[in-house]
């Protein structure tokens, strides 16, 4: 089967899972920076894990004081000698950083944890060459927009982990937005068309914003305006399961203003911008 024939949506599997269903005792993670912080945030809001279950190592003392204070995590220096009883380990260090994890937790983990890694550019051969093939180790893509607990992450486990694992996996990554399995040879075109994503919506929204001043609204009405149009019009797809052009045709008439938008915007070839756009960004993301 040729690449281009194998898509990510075709591939994926997407789940919905009831929160707290899979009974997650104790989270160990490693790395308390942005990216950490708001996965822990996250968990703790969907109700995956309690504050006080979730211990986290690897950050700086002022750091560290910091998420204590804020999340009410537990925190410590080196927690390698305290991964007894450890549900999920999740690295979430810079990649020049992971062999330094790798080095602290080999052999001390439980057979049951699940390492769970969204460090980029690690691939899962690495991570079971560095703690052993037979460990249940999973790479993870998050979504970047987590604090609002929407989008997709992505997900790749190895042959080492269960169904009952997934559950504990699905919920977990699911706190932080929607979930999708893929395979990892489609990690970096997934970083390259689904992490950008949003950008290609800001930047519709922005332009639609000042085409709204041009017309005569306050900056304030063409915004929110424009952002019910935008919110509307995904949450009408996701509700009908619609093609785009479906609800196009549906408001399109004779000699209308929608169609004169429409002429426009193919004599400006909005699409094809669109689509040599993210080709760009997926061309570039597979190079790395």
């Amino acid at each position: 089967m040729d690449r281009g024939d194998r898509s990510v949506a075709g591939r994926a599997e997407k789940e919905k899972v009831k929160k707290g269903s899979a009974g997650m005792d104790k989270i160990v993670v490693y790395g308390g920076g942005q990216m950490g912080y708001g996965i822990m945030k996250g968990l703790i809001a969907a109700g995956v894990v309690r504050a006080e279950e979730i211990l986290v190592s690897g950050s700086r003392p002022s750091r560290r004081a910091f998420l204590e204070e804020d999340l009410g995590v537990r925190t410590s220096e080196d927690a390698s000698g305290e991964l007894a009883g450890t549900d999920i380990l999740l690295i979430a260090v810079n990649p020049h950083q992971v062999k330094d994890v790798t080095s602290a937790i080999a052999g001390k983990l439980p057979d049951e944890t699940i390492v769970l890694s969204i460090a980029s550019g690690s691939p899962i051969s690495m991570l079971e060459e560095e703690l052993g093939a037979d460990r249940k180790i999973v790479r993870v893509m998050p979504n970047t927009m987590i604090e609002v607990g929407s989008g997709y992450s992505a997900v790749t486990p190895n042959s080492n982990i269960t169904e009952e694992d997934k559950e504990k996996i699905t919920e977990f990554v699911s706190a932080l937005g929607q979930t999708m399995y893929i395979e990892e040879d489609m990690f970096q075109t997934f970083a390259a068309y689904s992490g950008p994503g949003p950008m290609w919506a800001y930047k519709f929204i922005e332009a639609m914003i000042d085409a709204g001043v041009l017309a005569g609204f306050s900056r304030e009405d063409a915004r929110e305006m424009t952002l019910q149009n935008v919110k509307g019009a995904a949450e009408t797809l996701l509700a009908t399961g619609d093609h785009p052009a479906a609800r196009v045709d549906r408001m399109t008439s004779p000699k209308g203003l929608t169609i004169e938008a429409i002429k426009v915007l193919e004599e400006k070839g909005f699409g094809g911008a669109i689509m040599d756009s993210v080709e760009a960004s997926v061309e570039k993301g597979n190079k790395v």
